[in-house]
C-alpha cells in the first residue's frame, strides 16, 4: 500500500514538476540555511570538549583593581598552581602554561622560520589535557630541561617523519632542545593550540614565589564533586595567605584597604568548556566566540525554518485547491477520504525528503 501511494505521489509531483520544483527549492533553501546555522552552533558549543576530563578542568583568571586601574587577565603568578596543589586535596592536578606571544624562531637547514604556538608547560600537561602522543612517553616527555614536544604537523615539516624522538632543534638561534615526543595535531575546536611545547623545568621564572607578577596560565584539574565555587574559595584563601603579605610589604595596603577605595585583588575560575564563549578577557591567545551570537543564530534558524514551513504550507494549499476536480473524480470513483488524506500526506512527505536531500547538497 505504501509503495502504491509513493508511486502515485511521484507521478503527481512529476506531472506538476514546475510547481513542485518551486515548492521543493523554496523549502530546500530554508532547510539548508538551518543546517548551516546548526553546524555553526554545534561547532561553537563543542570547544575544548575533546578533553576526557573537560568538565573537571578550570582556568584561573586574575582580576585586580588598584588605584583606579583594572587588570583582568588569563595569567596568574608562577606559584599559584603549585600552592593550590599543595594546600587543597580537592585539586587533583594542575598545569602551568607560559608563552604570551607563542612565537619562536626555528632553524631548518640554512633557513630560520618564525613558528606560532610555542609554549612552556609543566610535565603534568598530559595528565590534565587530552593530547594523544604519537611517539614518546607523556610521563617523562617534559620532565627534563631543554626538552620539547612537537605536533605532528611540525614534525613532518622539519623532519618528514613523526619518528623524531631523540633528535634536536635549534630555537631562537641560541638554544638547542631535544625532541622527547610528538603529539597529534589538536582539534580546531580548542581555545589554544600547541605546535611546540618546551619543558617548564628549563624556565627559571617558573620557580618564582612572587605573587604580584602574573605571567603563567594556570589550569587545575578538580577531583569529581568539586565545583567552581569551592575552587574560587580556595583561591581567595590562597590570595590572603600568600599574595596579601607581599602586597602589604610593597604598597603598605591590605586587601581590606584596597576594598575601601573600590579596589580588589582576586582570582576566579572559568570552566574550560566555557572559555571560548563566555570569557571576558580581552587578551585571549585566539579569537573568542560569544554566547550571545549563538543565541541570536538559534533564533534566526527558528525564524527561517518557520518561514520555510509557512511558505511550503501556502504553496501546498494553493496547489491542492487547484486539484479539486481530481479529488471530486476520485470520490465519484469510490475513493475513501482516508485514501485521499494518505495520498496528499505521502506527496508532502516525499516533497520534504527531496527538499532535505537538496538542502544537504547545498
Amino acid at each position: 500500500m505504501l509503495k502504491h501511494y509513493i508511486k502515485i505521489a511521484g507521478r503527481n509531483l512529476w506531472r506538476n514538476k514546475g510547481f513542485s520544483a518551486i515548492t521543493i527549492f523554496g523549502l530546500a533553501i530554508g532547510l539548508a540555511t538551518c543546517l548551516l546555522i546548526t553546524l555553526f552552533i554545534v561547532d561553537e558549543l563543542s570547544y575544548d570538549k575533546y578533553n576526557v576530563n573537560a568538565d573537571q578542568i578550570y582556568r584561573v583568571d586574575a582580576h585586580i583593581r588598584v588605584n583606579g586601574s583594572s587588570f583582568n587577565s588569563r595569567v596568574t603568578p608562577a606559584s599559584l598552581g603549585p600552592a593550590l596543589l599543595r594546600d587543597y586535596p580537592a585539586i587533583e592536578n594542575m598545569v602551568r602554561i607560559r608563552g604570551g606571544g607563542g612565537k619562536v624562531l626555528v632553524t631548518k637547514g640554512n633557513q630560520t622560520l618564525m613558528e606560532p604556538d610555542c609554549f612552556w608547560a609543566d610535565s603534568t600537561l598530559f595528565d590534565v589535557f587530552t593530547l594523544p602522543m604519537i611517539s614518546g612517553n607523556p610521563k617523562t616527555a617534559l620532565t627534563q630541561p631543554h626538552s620539547i614536544v612537537l605536533s605532528r604537523q611540525m614534525a613532518l615539516k622539519y623532519f618528514n617523519s613523526t619518528d623524531v624522538v631523540g633528535k634536536t632543534l635549534l630555537l631562537d638561534n641560541t638554544t638547542t632542545v631535544k625532541i622527547t615526543g610528538v603529539i597529534e595535531d589538536m582539534p580546531a575546536e580548542s581555545h589554544l593550540h600547541f605546535h611546540f611545547i618546551r619543558s617548564m623545568s628549563g624556565l627559571a621564572e617558573s620557580r618564582s614565589d612572587f605573587w604580584l607578577n602574573n605571567n603563567f596560565g594556570t589550569y587545575v584539574l578538580a577531583r569529581p564533586g568539586t565545583d567552581e565555587k569551592t575552587i574560587d574559595h580556595y583561591l581567595q584563601q590562597a590570595a590572603l595567605k600568600y599574595a596579601q603579605p607581599q602586597l602589604e610589604n610593597l604598597t603598605h595596603n591590605s586587601f581590606h584597604d584596597l576594598a575601601k577605595d573600590g579596589g580588589y585583588f582576586e582570582y576566579k575560575t572559568i570552566p574550560l568548556t566555557k572559555i571560548h564563549l563566555y570569557s571576558t578577557i580581552t587578551t585571549e591567545l585566539e579569537p573568542s566566540g560569544n554566547i550571545q551570537y549563538v543565541y541570536i543564530f538559534i533564533v534566526i534558524a527558528i525564524i527561517v525554518l518557520l518561514i520555510a514551513c509557512v511558505n511550503f504550507t501556502n504553496l501546498s494549499t494553493a496547489r491542492s485547491a487547484g486539484r479539486s476536480r481530481e479529488v471530486g473524480i476520485r470520490k465519484v470513483m469510490g475513493s475513501q477520504r482516508s485514501s485521499l488524506v494518505s495520498q496528499f500526506l505521502t506527496e508532502s512527505i516525499l516533497t520534504s525528503f527531496l527538499a532535505m536531500g537538496l538542502a544537504v547538497l547545498i
